[in-house]
């Protein structure tokens, strides 16, 4: 993960998602203005997460799924095509 990243959600107060994000995969946007990552399992839900940060939406952007994700990115398209 992004440690700058990481940093910034320290230095505004927000330890518990810069703990979320140091355990994290990210597997989109190093170094952009769009992250998506995937949120492992823990003792605070049992199953893996998927989290996508941008610019322009203040805090995570959780999808239920990685279908849901890729769903929400065609519909984007769509409405830009």
């Amino acid at each position: 993960m992004d440690r700058d990243l990481i940093d910034l959600w320290l230095e505004h107060g927000v330890p518990e998602t810069a703990e979320i994000l140091s355990s994290s995969i990210l597997i989109g946007g190093f170094q952009e203005e769009q992250h998506f990552m995937l949120v492992p399992p823990s003792s605070d839900h049992i199953e893996w997460r998927y989290w996508k940060f941008a610019s322009w939406i203040p805090g995570e952007q959780p999808f239920d799924s990685l279908n849901a994700y890729f769903s929400d990115v065609l519909i984007f398209l769509k409405q830009e095509s």
